[in-house]
């Protein structure tokens, strides 16, 4: 195996963590051990109409743990160090883990240490304001801000009504024993982000949020471009009671991009390799929920749209620490428009109807159906989504439908542990509007669980 010292070096400190949840004490400093550990496997059969049709049959398995220390115990710990090591089997890159946090995942068998952390709490004796610094990772709601594990400098602060962090950071090397060396697109790129909230009243909370991209590497000819430049925005998110069975939800980000792509390497004419960026990206969603025969069901749509660019490279798109995944807190994660497709926000309209309804108190379905359009039918499909269709001639890229099921079991006690068992099944059907040349029609079928301890 292609094991980094580095990465070799983490692993160790899976030895000290191992103990279990305990308290230590060593020459008067005590401190506390904590572990909590997630197995998930997925398997997806998907036939898709593209240019190489196919009929394919993958599978993941992983082992993803969380490992503590915190000392000295008082009311807060003055110091936490994490180590989140991860075991996985994938029989192709292309499986999404629809259990796990987003970024990188790699065809093999591999170990990676996917964060591992050192927080400085309390610091200036403010029980509001830490500083971490690590290997971290970063996710938004919608991942489009952030959504990937990066080496970093990170100050948070949390007053519960109004808090943020700031985060400066570069990633060195995926610390994985099969792909330790990072992608041409990830490497001497610098990061910086920030973000800003405040808690309006008791539903609402609103902010803005900064994110910074400095690709200092050199032109090389497994890399399309390199961007220099920044993405700013505003967000909102409500939560309103309507009566004492209703509630609706409305989700709002809006943002602008500026900058530079250089060193342009897909056999198009940029001037010295060059293209001045000025995009937007505008997505909001509401839903309302309510309660029907004892059971809960909601309802609502989401729309997204970008720019119209004049190139593939002028306007709003998906950097690689980026992605198009939805995630919802202690479930699954789905996707912008579906995960039929590989939304990169990029020439992109889209519009869709989503509902859910609850089965049993552990239970519920949830069905999303979108509409997906290029803003500027000109340009190439390849640049909107990831899979590789023969393009058409017109702007309409097509539909999706999904129904996913899934299942909580009731949490139980097991040797002093709290366990819970998670399934989720899904089936997909994606058909082919005129920017897709012929008759397209895909399916996806897949089936998950996961064990938490």
């Amino acid at each position: 195996m292609k094991i980094n010292f580095t990465l070799t070096t983490l692993f160790t400190f899976l030895i000290f963590f191992l103990i279990g949840r305990s308290a230590l004490a060593y020459d008067g400093y005590s401190f506390e051990t904590q572990n909590s550990h997630k197995l998930s496997t997925q398997g997806v059969y998907s036939e898709q109409d593209t240019l190489n049709e196919s009929e394919l049959f993958s599978y993941n398995l992983k082992y993803d743990g969380s490992y503590i220390a915190s000392f000295p115990q008082e009311e807060w710990a003055e110091w936490d160090v994490l180590f989140r090591p991860w075991l996985v089997v994938n029989s192709s890159d292309e499986v999404s883990d629809s259990f796990s946090a987003g970024g990188t995942q790699f065809e093999g068998e591999y170990l990676e240490a996917r964060e591992f952390y050192v927080r400085k709490n309390l610091l200036f004796g403010m029980p509001s304001l830490n500083l971490t610094v690590g290997r971290q990772q970063y996710t938004d709601y919608y991942g489009i801000w952030w959504d990937d594990s990066i080496e970093s400098i990170k100050l948070n602060f949390d007053k519960t009504v109004y808090g943020g962090f700031v985060a400066f950071g570069k990633k060195f090397y995926n610390y994985n024993t099969e792909e330790n060396k990072l992608s041409e697109n990830e490497m001497d790129t610098y990061f910086l982000m920030a973000e800003s909230w405040f808690l309006a009243d008791g539903n609402t909370t609103t902010g803005i949020r900064f994110f910074g991209q400095y690709d200092d590497s050199v032109a090389n000819d497994n890399e399309l471009s390199d961007f220099q430049g920044v993405k700013l925005g505003y967000f909102m998110d409500i939560h309103q009671p309507l009566d004492s069975d209703e509630t609706l939800d409305f989700v709002l980000d809006f943002s602008l991009i500026s900058g530079t792509h250089q060193n342009i390497n897909d056999g198009s004419s940029f001037i010295n390799g060059e293209e001045s960026v000025q995009g937007w990206l505008f997505i909001t969603e509401i839903m309302k929920n309510s309660r029907l025969l004892n059971r809960s069901f909601s309802y609502g749509i989401r729309f997204g749209m970008t720019d119209s660019p004049d190139n593939p490279y002028s306007g709003s798109s998906l950097f690689a620490v980026q992605s198009d995944r939805v995630s919802r807190a202690n479930e699954y994660s789905t996707s912008l428009s579906g995960t039929m497709l590989d939304n990169r926000l990029n020439n992109m309209r889209f519009f869709g109807v989503m509902g859910e309804i609850e089965i049993n108190d552990r239970s519920h379905v949830e069905v999303l159906m979108f509409d997906l359009y290029k803003r500027n039918e000109d340009l190439s499909l390849n640049y909107s989504i990831g899979e590789n269709y023969a393009e058409g001639n017109g702007s309409n890229i097509g539909q999706s439908l999904e129904v996913f099921y899934f299942w909580e079991m009731f949490p139980v006690k097991y040797e002093e542990r709290r366990v819970t068992v998670d399934v989720l099944t899904s089936v997909g059907y994606f058909h082919g509007g005129d920017a897709i040349s012929g008759d397209v029609d895909d399916y996806k079928f897949s089936v998950g669980l996961s064990v938490t301890f």
